[in-house]
């Protein structure tokens, strides 16, 4: 199975389909962090990614899934963090960070995913790409989102 127990508890609560159990390990706790919209949500994004490689992690490990269209998203424009390039294709920069649509990235996984822009998630689709989202991670999770919708995935998490 693709994910630690912990992050298939948060993405379970989403899934339609037959019974499913995680046979991983128990893993780390599923990270929310609340906050703002827009710019403000840029600098929390960009500081997690420099939190997560200064503890080791590679930018080919980590993808940041976002709930619209990469340029309609609070890191539009981005081209670097701290001088790790960020991309939109692998296959064109296959070394940067990926900054991708939850949509584009079904059937993917990545070591580690930072889950943004959730209110960009059309209602009707609001199961299905939270699911895909919180189930692409194999072993780091981190969500950030406006307390409205993290409310709306909080009664899942794992404290």
């Amino acid at each position: 199975l693709r994910n630690t127990k912990r992050i298939h508890h948060v993405a379970h609560a989403f899934y339609e389909g037959p019974p499913m159990t995680s046979v991983g390990p128990e893993g780390l706790d599923v990270h929310f962090v609340e906050g703002p919209s827009g710019e403000a949500r840029r600098v929390v994004v960009e500081g997690r990614i420099r939190s997560l490689m200064s503890e080791g992690l590679g930018p080919t490990g980590l993808v940041i899934l976002t709930g619209c269209a990469p340029e309609k998203s609070c890191l539009a424009g981005a081209i670097h963090v701290d001088g790790v390039r960020m991309t939109s294709n692998r296959r064109v920069d296959p070394g940067a960070i990926l900054l991708q649509s939850i949509e584009n990235f079904k059937g993917l996984e990545s070591q580690a995913v930072i889950l943004t822009d959730l209110e960009g998630i059309p209602p009707r689709d609001w199961d299905d790409l939270l699911y895909v989202g919180l189930s692409r991670p194999r072993a780091y999770l981190e969500v950030l989102g406006t307390s409205e919708a993290l409310a709306r995935i909080r009664p899942c998490r794992v404290d």
